[in-house]
């Protein structure tokens, strides 16, 4: 982001910390207060500011559309990967967005937010600051120093 950071980050960052220490109520609570706060509006940068700051991470010098990512699911207990269709509808939309995010595929990911009913964004969301907190905590984030 560049210029004045707008007032809602600091909440989204908060939100995306918590996350990374697994401390996903704490995450949700923080994420609540940035809609209740902010609105709406605030929802698509918060979501790609999550992706990329996961991506980020995960990949020096990432830049949408600069990086591919595979598409696999790994269970945080097992290590186990999967596909999309071997997990939970929310998590394989979660995942399909970090790949249209990372391919910077803007069709496919004004298509996959626009799939949503509004009733279930809170549940996606929350699994998409999810699965950017446990990309973080691949990465050593979250943890005590």
């Amino acid at each position: 982001m560049t210029g004045p950071m707008p007032p809602w980050v600091h909440l989204a960052r908060r939100a995306l910390s918590r996350s990374a220490a697994n401390d996903l109520r704490s995450a949700a609570l923080v994420t609540q207060r940035m809609f209740d706060t902010y609105g709406e509006s605030c929802l698509l940068p918060a979501i790609l500011f999550w992706i990329d700051t996961a991506l980020a991470a995960q990949h020096p010098g990432y830049r949408p559309g600069k990086h591919g990512v595979e598409l696999l699911f790994q269970a945080e207990g097992t290590g186990e990967q999967t596909g999309a269709d071997e997990v939970q509808p929310e998590v394989a939309w979660a995942g399909r967005l970090f790949s249209a995010r990372a391919a910077d595929d803007r069709d496919m990911f004004n298509a996959l937010l626009g799939s949503l009913p509004v009733a279930e964004h809170g549940r996606h969301v929350a699994v998409l600051l999810s699965m950017a907190g446990a990309t973080l905590r691949t990465m050593g984030w979250g943890e005590p120093r």
